[in-house]
């Protein structure tokens, strides 16, 4: 298709399925199916966000920084998807006039069992009570697979930028 709103929702789907493509790949390479290494699973896919943005006409640096966390197949897949939607997000409209800029991802272990993940950047900005600029369905897939994590996604307010924590598994 010519048609660039056509392009831009059929790129989107097809990072969506790569996050979880990634996570059936760790599986198949390791012994226990039973769990995965967020830490080494949000590298690769950092990897993959670096070479789409890499396409993209604005000049974006993707930093990770990560803990060890272990966490089930199912929850590596939807934190995935908030992952690739929020860095999306921001690919998108942070940087929307082709401008240049970060974008940092940090995991964190939080308590006992849980573990926080910060996607943050230095763009434009939005303020607390933005409503999203395109259809709202990124937001929308973040909403869905934060409520079926029992997790909670909260903006934090930033000096410059958008900063996005997902809270998970705190609760003992």
């Amino acid at each position: 298709t010519d048609d660039a709103g056509t392009k831009e929702v059929l790129a989107a789907t097809q990072n969506r399925i790569r996050a979880i493509s990634k996570v059936h790949h760790k599986l198949y390479t390791r012994d226990d199916i039973t769990t995965i290494d967020l830490d080494e699973y949000l590298d690769m896919l950092v990897e993959e966000l670096r070479q789409s943005l890499a396409e993209g006409p604005a000049a974006i640096e993707v930093k990770l920084a990560t803990e060890p966390v272990e966490v089930s197949p199912d929850t590596a897949v939807s934190v995935g998807v908030i992952v690739n939607e929020l860095v999306s997000n921001a690919a998108k409209y942070a940087f929307a006039d082709g401008g240049s800029g970060t974008i940092a991802i940090a995991l964190t272990r939080a308590g006992d069992t849980g573990y926080a993940i910060t996607v943050s950047d230095d763009g434009a900005g939005m303020g607390q009570s933005a409503k999203p600029s395109g259809s709202g369905l990124g937001m929308e897939i973040v909403d869905a697979m934060t409520r079926g994590l029992g997790a909670e996604l909260e903006q934090i307010p930033c000096d410059k930028g958008t900063s996005q924590r997902l809270t998970v598994g705190t609760k003992s």
